[in-house]
């Protein structure tokens, strides 16, 4: 029977989203969870180093997030309000390493093939489901270049994140916001790189509007002699969508590492029951083989039980 599908996408979705048999992949690329976001990795510290600031505070957030299992971001809203004008301007610094970092993996990673994405989407796009929403705590491109290829979909402004297709109502909502997404910095600064601007700022100042500007590259965080910071979700005119969506019984929450799960549980509690209706060799196409190995015996022949799924 037609009905909502809610989809929960980790970290882990985007680490393991590789075609491992026909996708052509670039080493060192491969996305990483949350905690290896700041890892020692050769194509990680080549863009690290563009940012001495967030280089400078690398060790300690590795230390805190893989040592004491501190989460990613309260840690970094912690830094940012130190009591030291310094050490504030460095952790500014970090979303433009996070953004470049995440923008060079979506664009080089997979160079060639498919990825769990497309064929979850096809997925999903072949079941009686008639109302989609897709939550990703994800900054990557991964969900939107699917979508792009299956539908001939394209994403310029905010609006385009929910759509229609085949009869078929979709919603994605980053809530972490993306690679590609940035805020005006306030007041106007002009500069035409980040270089010129975060060492003299003395308090970061951003619009609460998101503008899509199309990359991560220096010559796009600057418009017209605007400079737009790497921007999270203005979710208020979303709210309503968002609510519709969350009723629905359906919920699949897929590879939330440990630094993201918390995301997941949050909406789960929000909710008084859920059930799943993907079945595993199905829901395969967003967990690795050996994830599905593990649980292709499982609700062989059984209708969908009552209760929350991981995969």
């Amino acid at each position: 029977m037609p009905g909502r599908l809610v989809v929960l996408l980790g970290a882990g979705a985007s680490y393991d989203c590789a075609d491992e048999i026909g996708a052509d992949l670039t080493p060192g690329y491969q996305p990483p969870l949350v905690y290896d976001l700041f890892a020692r990795r050769p194509t990680f510290d080549v863009i690290l180093n563009k940012y001495p600031g967030a280089r400078a505070r690398a060790d300690e957030i590795r230390t805190a997030v893989i040592k004491r299992g501190t989460g990613l971001e309260d840690l970094l809203r912690r830094m940012a309000v130190s009591s030291s004008l310094s050490l504030r301007r460095t952790i500014w610094e970090v979303p433009l390493y996070l953004q470049e970092l995440l923008g060079e993996i979506s664009l080089n990673w997979v160079r060639a093939g498919s990825t769990k994405f497309e064929t979850l989407i096809a997925t999903i796009m072949e079941s009686s489901f008639n109302e989609i929403l897709i939550l990703t705590v994800n900054y990557d491109r991964f969900v939107e270049q699917a979508v792009s290829s299956l539908m001939q979909k394209t994403f310029t402004t905010l609006s385009d994140y929910i759509w229609s297709c085949d009869g078929k109502e979709w919603a994605l909502v980053k809530l972490h916001g993306s690679v590609d997404w940035g805020r005006r910095l306030r007041p106007s600064q002009k500069a035409n790189t980040w270089e010129q601007i975060i060492p003299r700022l003395n308090e970061l100042s951003l619009d609460a509007d998101i503008r899509l500007i199309g990359g991560y590259k220096d010559h796009l965080r600057f418009r017209d002699q605007e400079f737009f910071l790497p921007g999270a979700l203005a979710a208020s005119n979303r709210q309503d969508r968002v609510r519709m969506f969350s009723r629905s019984p359906q919920i699949w929450r897929a590879l939330c590492s440990g630094g993201d799960a918390s995301t997941g549980d949050r909406v789960q509690r929000a909710r008084q029951s859920c059930a799943g209706d993907i079945h595993p060799k199905d829901a395969g196409s967003i967990c690795s083989p050996r994830r599905l190995r593990q649980r292709r015996h499982e609700r062989a022949d059984m209708a969908p039980p009552h209760g929350r799924q991981s995969y």
